[in-house]
This record gives structure tokens, C-alpha cells and sequence, in this order.
């Protein structure tokens, strides 16, 4: 899958593949900051800069709609079930121009969520591909000892031992009196040297 590909395919029941635009992290960041900036001298009362914080909204809208104007009009598949825009959809859209300002608002959190899932997939397929190309080369994980219950070598950084499933990390103690966190063997609080509790047999 080539990661500089720039839509998105979201699965829907009706129209099978319906593709959106896909916005880098920096893009969608910037529509976002230009959105609320516009809408700052209004808020603030700050007559002079009401024109410049139009001339930002109709820019954040004119960009979207160009980039993502399917994706705008049905909140990237979150209504009409994903299906493209009709001409009803798109002759209503130009009727109430001036609603598609606060339109943004939805679409822009949506799609700033799925820039977020977009980023998390492409780095969970990354891994999935190293790992398979070294499954295939033979390349075994890491060991780093052996399993306290079993004695068979334990994957480095593993939690659980892969062969019995005993849990092979062992929680750090807290100090009672100041909270200290020490190591999981100790005896006595490094910070305050308060006695610890005996360590209960497991």
C-alpha cells in the first residue's frame, strides 16, 4: 500500500468503496487553527480583522470543498449512509451557503479523527510487514532469560511467557508511608526508609 496515497477508503453497505480525501496531520491542523483564527475577531468584537476573518473561513470552506466536497457534504459517510452527494444534496448546499460555515465545524473534528485512525493503521500495517518479512527471513525475537515457571527462553520485553502464559514481569512495591516506588525484591523505602510490608508467597 503506497503511503503517499491521498484518499481513503471507507467501506459502506450501499456503495461499497466510497473514497474521501486523506489530509496529512500538518493540513488538517492548519484548516483547524485557519477555522478558529477566523473566527476570533468576531468573537472578539475586533471590527477591523471581521474582514480578514472572513476572507479565512471562505478560504477553510472553498479549500474543503475542492479537496473533500463528497466528504464535506455528507460528513464523510457519517450520513446518507456513505452515498455520494445528489444533486438535491448539492442544490441544497449552494442554497444555504452560509450554514456550510458552521458545516465545518462537524466535518473538520471528523476528519481530523480520521487522519488519527488513518496515521494508527498505516503504522500497525508497517509493523505487520516487518514482522512478516521476518518471519519469512527466520529471524527469531529477542530472548532475554528464561521463564521463572517453565525455563524456556523468554521473548525480550515480553510480559508473558509464550509457552505456559505465566506472567513474567513482577510488579514494583510502593512505600505504605510516602509512595516512593521501589524495586519489586526491596525491603526498606530508599526515600523515607519506612519497613515494607513481607512480600506475600505467590
Amino acid at each position: 500500500m503506497d503511503e503517499t496515497k491521498s484518499l481513503q477508503r471507507i467501506d459502506t453497505p450501499d456503495d461499497g468503496d466510497v473514497q474521501y480525501h486523506e489530509y496529512s496531520p500538518r493540513v488538517i491542523g492548519g484548516l483547524i487553527l485557519a477555522y478558529v483564527l477566523a473566527w476570533a475577531p468576531f468573537v472578539a468584537g475586533i471590527n477591523l480583522l471581521e474582514d480578514v476573518g472572513g476572507l479565512l473561513i471562505i478560504g477553510v470552506l472553498v479549500t474543503t470543498l475542492v479537496l473533500d466536497g463528497r466528504g464535506v457534504l455528507s460528513l464523510r459517510g457519517r450520513i446518507g449512509g456513505g452515498r455520494p452527494p445528489g444533486c438535491l444534496a448539492i442544490g441544497l448546499a449552494i442554497v444555504f451557503f452560509p450554514f456550510l460555515f458552521f458545516w465545518l465545524i462537524p466535518y473538520l473534528a471528523i476528519a481530523a479523527q480520521d487522519t488519527r485512525a488513518a496515521q494508527s493503521r498505516r503504522a500497525l500495517e508497517r509493523q505487520q510487514r516487518i514482522a512478516e518479512l521476518e518471519a519469512r527471513l527466520g529471524l527469531l525475537p529477542e530472548s532475554a532469560g528464561t521463564c521463572p515457571a517453565c525455563e524456556k527462553p523468554l521473548q525480550s520485553g515480553a510480559a508473558y511467557c509464550a509457552y505456559c502464559g505465566e506472567p513474567v514481569t513482577t510488579p514494583l512495591r510502593l512505600c505504605p508511608a510516602c509512595g516512593t516506588r521501589t524495586f519489586p525484591d526491596a525491603s526498606w523505602c530508599p526515600s523515607c526508609g519506612h519497613p515494607l510490608p513481607p512480600i506475600e508467597a505467590g
